[in-house]
């Protein structure tokens, strides 16, 4: 997913890793900058800053080459000592994963201990929770979080060779179904320039069938039911209105001799200044 580098956290490691029971000194003050030891016979693999509901969240990945129950008694004895209360102390057998969490006053630790073939791999998350805060899994994320950044290069996949892509575009998504192929574009077009891109630019070989206005569905649906709106509420705390996005999106559908392809164009849905979004859905006639 998201391989952004964030500097590396100022831990203090001067731990023997080989001592399980450790005299821990006294940490810090209650921060960001709290001194959380790795684990013990471990290396760092990786260190991300990320931004969720709008909070800053500090993730360290670690491999270690002790058992899960090794590193769990490690940082369970470590929190203890340092005056943390334990939140969270779940195995979940099924994904051979240990979930840890402790609290102190504002400063959260979650630590996922994970069973790999050839190692443990340990996940050391920690952020602030203000005073009357939801934990950060109960607030709504937002458009701007890190985890949620539109890509900036291609995601993994293939073009269509006879559907053109939007220009000024990058592949979001490209996904093999049983029923055909879906790609996901987010293009700097406004949904009425991608719209016409595609009614001038489809190869001949595709008949166009018809347009519809996401809009006409929707009237009609509130018109049918006597309902003022379509109940669908964003998932984000921040963003465009969704009840809107759908409102502006058009679907697009054509046929060839050998597919059917529906082109839905809708408002990016972060931010419609940003352009739109174009989703493709191409499935080749069955041979009878």
């Amino acid at each position: 997913m998201i391989r952004r580098r964030s500097l590396i956290l100022g831990f203090s490691i001067g731990v023997l890793l080989c001592n399980l029971q450790p005299n821990f000194a006294v940490a810090e003050e209650n921060s960001l900058n709290f001194n959380i030891p790795a684990p013990p016979h471990s290396s760092l693999l990786d260190t991300k800053e990320l931004r969720i509901a709008n909070h800053k969240v500090d993730n360290v990945l670690y491999g270690s080459t002790e058992s899960p129950d090794t590193v769990a008694v490690y940082y369970r004895n470590f929190f203890q000592q340092q005056g943390f209360q334990k939140t969270a102390d779940s195995l979940d057998e099924k994904k051979k994963k240990l979930l840890l969490g402790f609290k102190r006053n504002e400063l959260v630790v979650n630590i996922a201990v994970v069973v790999k073939e050839d190692n443990t791999q340990v996940v050391v998350t920690r952020y602030l929770q203000p005073a009357g805060e939801p934990p950060l899994e109960k607030l709504k994320p937002s458009v701007k979080d890190t985890l949620f950044a539109l890509p900036k290069e291609d995601a993994s996949g293939h073009d269509l060779a006879d559907v053109p892509r939007p220009p000024n575009s990058v592949r979001m998504m490209s996904m093999n179904r049983s029923s055909g192929v879906m790609l996901m574009y987010t293009t700097t077009l406004d949904v009425a320039a991608a719209v016409n891109f595609y009614h001038e630019q489809m190869p001949a070989e595709w008949a166009f069938t018809n347009e519809v206005p996401a809009k006409q569905a929707l009237d009609a649906y509130k018109q049918a039911t006597g309902k003022k709106s379509l109940g669908i509420k964003s998932p984000f705390s921040d963003g465009e209105d969704f009840e809107q996005v759908i409102s502006d999106s058009y679907v697009l559908n054509f046929k060839s001799d050998y597919a059917s392809c529906q082109i839905t164009v809708f408002p990016n849905f972060f931010d419609r200044k940003l352009g739109s979004m174009v989703q493709i859905t191409y499935s080749e006639k069955t041979q009878s």
